[in-house]
């Protein structure tokens, strides 16, 4: 979900700093956009700015709340949380359709119920109207009005070798391959009932399914390779190349090298149990290749066992299917934006500006730090976005189960995690951090064929008097000066 932009419209100055504070705290999403005194200044900052969420006081200098609500034009999904001492303006306040209302003084538990209750309001107005959910609900529509089953059909030019008529029509094609999604996505709600028709493999980086497949050799990985039979000898059992067993002098005649016996009949006194390859390139000799297959779009060359495999459907709609087709239920799907929660800086900035304020007014150290994965991006090219997506997910699960419930971890980017040790100085940071690098070294080595990952740590104790983003650029400075005394 995208950052939620939220704006406090509140003209006591004491209260400002608290409102700001239980903003902060209250979800990592929520992104403060300012502060206002005045219904003039709120209206001012609304119209420059994307406003999700206001959080508004009903008494100011200039006008009242609801005078303000009057002046400016809210979106549907625009959430308005009032927070005032009047508690005789509930009934009024409703009636402008407000999210909830807030009697002063509230408790947090009580703020944060209203930020839940607003955030979950946006999310159902966003993902309605989500290209996924309108795709899809032409898709029923259609469906629904020709009688007819959403189905694949096989076709040279779509993207997965598959087309689904009734939805792919919206699709443009490097995006073809979000209709399994979709579909899939819209079986898990019960919007329609999908019956198995065939397995697809497809490209793990950009999901075309027009692949190029051949032998490779496991030590060097190229393609030139010699293929020769492997003749066993039953007399002698002498097993050898099939070039062993010819003669100098004849082609047709094959002499055991081993007991000088001529081969006379397959299956009586010899046989071709199987093959030797040998490379071209690096002269390797194996008898088990590699088999890859490279993309004809993109030019990425995978095993074949690091392809995407989806199963192919066709689709009928259930009765809920038809009720949303008709209008009369809201498409809500979920599941196309698993990694915003998982990389995100910003919000690992505002912990780490909270920490900075904690450390203000205590006495404690906390240490910050990173952990970069300096060739996962050789992995990365192996598996494709898919994998990156499911194995960035697994990292972070695996992380989390390390740490205290005090600390927090997060992507800074796709081979960046950072770190927030609460009240700990940095040679126990250093030690969990070491764990934790140890931990994700072994699992890298268990599941990609014996990858070995190359970590770098940097850690610094939090300064009080620096900003959030100096510790950062310092974590990220010490990766730097790693690569270039390397």
């Amino acid at each position: 979900m995208k950052k939620i932009n939220c704006l406090i419209v509140e003209d006591d100055s004491a209260f400002q700093k608290v409102a700001s504070l239980m903003v902060e705290k209250a979800d990592r999403r929520l992104n403060p956009i300012g502060v206002a005194s005045t219904g003039k200044e709120a209206r001012e900052m609304f119209n420059r700015y994307e406003i999700d969420i206001i959080f508004l006081d009903l008494h100011m200098p200039d006008m009242t709340g609801f005078e303000l609500l009057d002046e400016i034009e809210l979106k549907e999904d625009t959430q308005v949380i009032l927070m005032t001492g009047d508690e005789d303006a509930a009934i009024k306040a409703f009636e402008y359709g407000v999210t909830d209302y807030l009697l002063k003084p509230f408790s947090g538990i009580r703020f944060r119920k209203a930020i839940s209750r607003a955030i979950e309001s946006i999310k159902k107005e966003t993902q309605s109207g989500s290209t996924e959910n309108i795709f899809l609900r032409k898709a029923l529509q259609l469906s629904h009005t020709r009688n007819k089953e959403i189905t694949p059909i096989p076709s040279r030019s779509s993207k997965l070798g598959y087309t689904y008529p009734l939805l792919s029509i919206n699709l443009d094609y490097e995006n073809e391959h979000t209709a399994l999604d979709i579909l899939e996505s819209a079986d898990r709600e019960g919007l329609v009932t999908g019956e198995f028709v065939d397995y697809i493999y497809s490209c793990n980086n950009c999901y075309n399914s027009l692949l190029h497949f051949r032998e490779s050799c496991p030590k060097c990985q190229s393609t030139y390779l010699e293929i020769e039979e492997l003749v066993h000898h039953f007399p002698c059992a002498y097993v050898g190349p099939v070039s062993d067993f010819t003669k100098e002098d004849s082609n047709e005649i094959m002499e055991c090298p081993k007991c000088k016996r001529i081969l006379k009949h397959i299956g009586v006194n010899f046989d071709k149990p199987s093959v030797m390859y040998s490379c071209k390139k690096c002269d390797h000799e194996f008898q088990d290749p590699h088999i890859k297959a490279k993309c004809h779009d993109c030019g990425a060359d995978t095993r074949v066992e690091r392809l995407v495999k989806r199963q192919l459907k066709k689709y009928k709609l259930t009765k809920l299917g038809r009720d949303a087709a008709a209008g009369k239920y809201s498409i809500n799907l979920k599941g196309f934006d698993e990694l915003n929660d998982i990389i995100n800086k910003d919000y690992f900035l505002r912990l780490l500006k909270n920490e900075i304020g904690r450390k203000k007014v205590a006495n404690f150290d906390s240490t910050v730090a990173a952990l970069q994965f300096a060739n996962l991006i050789d992995l990365y090219q192996g598996i494709g976005e898919r994998g990156q997506k499911e194995l960035i997910i697994e990292l972070f699960e695996l992380v989390n189960q390390e740490l205290q419930s005090s600390d927090a971890v997060i992507f800074g980017d796709r081979i960046t995690m950072l770190f927030l040790f609460t009240e700990q100085e940095v040679e126990d940071a250093q030690k969990m951090l070491n764990s934790i690098s140890e931990r994700i070294i072994e699992l890298i080595k268990d599941n990609f064929d014996g990858f070995e990952l190359t970590t770098e740590e940097a850690l610094m104790l939090i300064e009080e008097q620096k900003t959030p983003s100096f510790h950062l650029k310092q974590l990220m400075n010490s990766f730097e000066q790693v690569q270039q005394n390397g």
